[in-house]
């Protein structure tokens, strides 16, 4: 099992979400950065469990995990044998704007 690897705007969005929720309340940042890594593990064990994003170029066999009492998600796309997170997006904000950072999967 290869770990997966975050782009820098990916874990630059889950730092700023996991300080907005901490600045919520004490301590509720650091369960959403384990509800992250427990939703990436899976993503790692088992990496098919995701609902496949079907406006996306099927190359990269983007999926979605969503998180457990989060709305935010996981988007992975695969590279080769490499996983990579392509964003950690919130349910209702801004869809696709994940979609300029799949250059960067091919570079």
């Amino acid at each position: 099992m290869t770990p997966l690897r975050f782009l820098p705007e990916a874990t630059a969005e889950a730092r700023e979400a996991a300080a907005w929720y901490e600045e919520r309340r004490v301590g509720l940042g650091d369960e959403f950065i384990t509800a992250l890594m427990d939703r990436a593990r899976k993503a790692e064990a088992v990496p098919g469990a995701g609902r496949l994003e079907q406006d996306a170029p099927e190359r990269f066999e983007l999926r979605w995990y969503n998180l457990k009492r989060f709305p935010y998600a996981l988007l992975v796309g695969s590279v080769g044998e490499e996983r990579v997170v392509v964003a950690v997006a919130h349910g209702r904000r801004r869809p696709g704007y994940w979609r300029h950072r799949l250059v960067k999967l091919e570079s």
